[in-house]
């Protein structure tokens, strides 16, 4: 929902530092780099129209998108959207999990020298039901959205 994602936004778990102090360095999930910042994006059609909104994670040189919401309609608007940010933010490495997206950036011609595929499963309760033909879960959805 909204309030969930501007949340999200306005409290980044990572936190943009000039220093990384000794402290950071030692741990794994640091919650200090260089840079971050979350790139929230709303795409509209010639009438104004919400046709996606997008959330990109920005870490250095890394590129993720974490959330992405869009019209059936307009899927092939997403790989020049997606083209435009990495060569705008000088991106050398862009993740993206959401099986269709991975498969319209395969399909086309993008902004890269090499790709590769990446697998990321997800443990479920069995405490939790829910209908498999409806279950999206978003890149960023649970712990995801933090890092």
């Amino acid at each position: 929902q909204k309030k969930e994602l501007n949340w999200l936004i306005n409290n980044p778990w990572i936190l943009s530092a000039s220093k990384i102090d000794d402290f950071n360095k030692r741990y794994y999930f640091s919650a200090i780099d260089k840079s971050f910042n979350f790139i929230p994006l709303k795409i509209k059609n010639k009438k104004n129209e919400i046709i996606a909104f997008i959330i990109f994670a920005k870490r250095n040189n890394s590129l993720k998108m974490p959330f992405c919401y869009y019209e059936e309609t307009h899927k092939n608007d997403l790989v020049q959207i997606i083209n435009f940010y990495i060569r705008k933010l000088n991106i050398s490495t862009f993740t993206c999990f959401q099986d269709e997206i991975v498969s319209l950036l395969r399909e086309n011609n993008t902004y890269s020298i090499y790709k590769k595929s990446i697998r990321r499963k997800y443990l479920i309760s069995k405490s939790f039901t829910f209908n498999e033909q409806n279950f999206n879960i978003q890149d960023g959805d649970g712990d995801c959205a933090f890092t």
